[in-house]
């Protein structure tokens, strides 16, 4: 038993001995994918711009509004302070409760050469303050019988408590002018930039009686701001807008090198008239921009530095349908081909 017991440890011995292993290392060479996708043309170009005509072609199609402007352009509606004072024309006046001063005048608006009979205003605000020394209450009623919302006048009716030459009755009011329509042609519709006005002053008091002299006079200040026009209607002068903007063709921008294989190429220019006015307009400049290489094109067309005649719009208030005027430009009237091997993206 003791012998057996010892070959078997030996034997043990040399197996775990003739089994010993060296250091192991690794020397690998290996090419395996990491991620997997797909890469369409969606992926370069946005889904927007990509347009399937009806050969089956796919069209890369780009639409950038470069210049534009709005009525507020046109007109500039300066801020306007109408201001009055009551006055009597003897040297004193005992007033009652059932006193009644009635007022109506015009207040013409400074508009230089543009001659407007009605807005309609798209944003602003009206200020008024009204101002009594009177020694006794009094209502004051401010009416703009021709500025109007959904029909109805503009009216604001103050009261007022007794004041002194000292110590005056102030009320005052902001009255957003959103929507209103101002009819400009004066109180017997035969002015422009001008607005009518009817004041009434009259006694608050229910029994009491006091005196006023004609120094006495009741002060008030309507001053419309920052108003903004959404409609006019009248002579509008001459007015001459020129600029110079450019404009980027994004997608244009992820080409960058290599060849490209066009079956065609258009670009279409389309000038849009949304007022109810014949105008100009004249293009002297339309060039295209290499962004990286800085180089560009001058693109030429008939209709360069010619003045072109543009149709008014047609409609009416709100549903004005503007006209446009396109012009159409390809490789068969144009340089555009220029446009393509210069890589232009602006």
């Amino acid at each position: 038993m003791f012998k057996n017991a010892t070959l078997f440890a030996l034997f043990a011995l040399v197996l775990t001995t003739s089994c010993k292993k060296e250091k192991t290392v690794w020397d690998t060479n290996w090419s395996a994918p990491l991620a997997y996708g797909r890469l369409t043309l969606n992926d370069l170009i946005d889904e927007e711009n990509l347009q399937i005509n009806s050969d089956g072609y796919l069209s890369l199609v780009i639409h950038e509004s470069v210049l534009e402007f709005s009525i507020d352009t046109l007109i500039k509606l300066p801020d306007t302070t109408i201001v009055t004072k009551t006055a009597i024309g003897i040297p004193f006046l005992e007033i009652s409760p059932s006193f009644s001063l009635p007022d109506v005048y015009d207040q013409a608006f400074e508009l230089g050469d543009i001659e407007l009979k009605k807005i309609i205003i798209e944003s602003g605000l009206a200020d008024a303050k009204i101002e009594s020394p009177w020694k006794g209450k009094t209502k004051v009623t401010i009416t703009f019988p021709k500025v109007t919302k959904s029909g109805v006048p503009l009216e604001r009716i103050y009261y007022l408590d007794a004041g002194s030459p000292e110590s005056l009755a102030i009320a005052e009011d902001l009255i957003d002018m959103g929507y209103y329509h101002m009819e400009l042609r004066g109180l017997d519709d035969t002015e422009f930039n001008t607005l009518g006005i009817n004041v009434t002053v009259e006694s608050n008091e229910d029994a009491d009686v006091f005196t006023v002299t004609n120094s006495d006079s009741i002060a008030f200040s309507f001053q419309f701001r920052e108003l903004v026009a959404r409609y006019a209607k009248g002579y509008f002068g001459q007015y001459h807008l020129t600029d110079t903007v450019g404009f980027s063709l994004a997608p244009l921008k992820k080409v960058i090198d290599g060849s490209i294989d066009i079956d065609s190429i258009d670009l279409k220019i389309s000038i849009m008239n949304g007022f109810n006015l014949i105008a100009q307009a004249k293009i002297t400049k339309l060039t295209a921009l290499n962004t990286r290489t800085g180089n560009t094109v001058e693109f030429d067309f008939a209709e360069k530095n010619s003045t072109i005649n543009i149709n008014p719009a047609s409609g009416g208030y709100y549903d004005y349908v503007p006209s446009v005027y396109p012009i159409f430009l390809n490789n068969t009237n144009t340089n555009i081909v220029e446009f393509l091997e210069n890589l232009s993206d602006s």
